[in-house]
């Protein structure tokens, strides 16, 4: 569904503002042969605001299902997010990952891109971070992720419905999916220190990324934990 709503977000709506941005070259360049200056400016501000709207629209269909996650797979797709991230604020991003994630469920990879995501959308917007590290391994009977950054780190607030309240709505919603696949998410911080997000899903999940049931019997699919490092 994912990949059908980033796909209609990317081929019609897009289309459609590209149009609008050649009228508006168009028109622009009608109004130049009469000099209109006051006119051709609003035109050219009209044609900045149209630009800003197609690329937020791009960044919201990449980040609904990147088409790297598909073809390449979820360490290249996250080092293609630390990058973004990094042209944008700076931040460096460091991505430590096994090569057994080439078989990951797409499912399973897409939650995990998608957890990465939220956090370090959220250390680059809050944290005041300098570098952030992105872990993936396995002890086999588990595998872990984590997001760890050298920010200034908050108080964690004691449930989830406070996280959202602080501004961290997605990764409340992130914690629920991982549930779901009888996993657990956990959220560590101290102020002066930075911050830790960490994903725990069971193997069986990792393998059957359809059975939550199941997964469930690995891994006990506790509340989310949210603490002080």
């Amino acid at each position: 569904e994912r990949n059908r709503i980033a796909l209609e977000l990317h081929d019609e709506p897009a289309q459609a503002l590209l149009v609008i941005c050649q009228r508006l070259d168009a028109l622009a360049e009608r109004e130049r042969e009469h000099r209109d200056d006051e006119l051709a400016g609003e035109l050219r501000g009209v044609r900045e605001s149209v630009v800003r709207t197609l690329t937020g629209l791009r960044r919201l269909s990449q980040g609904l299902r990147p088409r790297i996650l598909d073809d390449h797979g979820l360490v290249a797709a996250l080092e293609w997010l630390g990058d973004q991230i990094h042209d944008e604020c700076g931040m460096k991003i460091q991505v430590e990952a096994e090569d057994l994630l080439k078989e990951l469920p797409l499912n399973t990879q897409l939650l995990l891109f998608r957890v990465a995501q939220e956090a370090m959308r959220n250390v680059a917007r809050h944290a005041g971070a300098s570098r952030a590290v992105v872990s993936v391994r396995t002890d086999g009977r588990r595998l872990t992720m984590t997001i760890t950054d050298d920010g200034r780190g908050f108080l964690v607030p004691p449930t989830l419905s406070d996280l959202a309240g602080s501004g961290r709505l997605g990764l409340a919603g992130m914690a629920e999916r991982v549930r779901l696949l009888g996993g657990v998410l956990n959220i560590r911080s101290v102020l002066g220190k930075g911050s830790m997000v960490e994903v725990e899903l069971p193997c069986t999940a990792v393998g059957d990324a359809s059975s939550p049931a199941s997964a469930a019997q690995s891994l006990a699919a506790d509340a989310p934990a949210l603490s002080a490092m």
